[in-house]
């Protein structure tokens, strides 16, 4: 994704396996709605966008999507 966006995308991933990952993000899966906790997770700044599938080019277009919703910076 750094090809296409440079800096303006960070990607992170975290193993909610882990005790200390899923206690820093037990207020993120509380957003994702109930019968959808499956993983992999993939939030866009917070906000909860997939369950149980990670493909590269459906998170690229949400990616992009989100981008393109943003107000241009003055």
């Amino acid at each position: 994704m750094k090809h296409f966006y440079g800096d303006q995308v960070v990607l992170e991933y975290h193993d909610i396996g882990a005790p200390e990952a899923y206690e820093r993000f037990q207020s993120w899966l509380e957003r994702v709605p109930e019968g959808f906790l499956e993983y992999p997770l993939v939030f866009i700044n917070g906000e909860f966008k997939l369950a149980g599938n990670a493909e590269y080019y459906e998170i690229l277009v949400l990616v992009q999507d989100f981008i393109d919703a943003q107000p241009f910076a003055s």
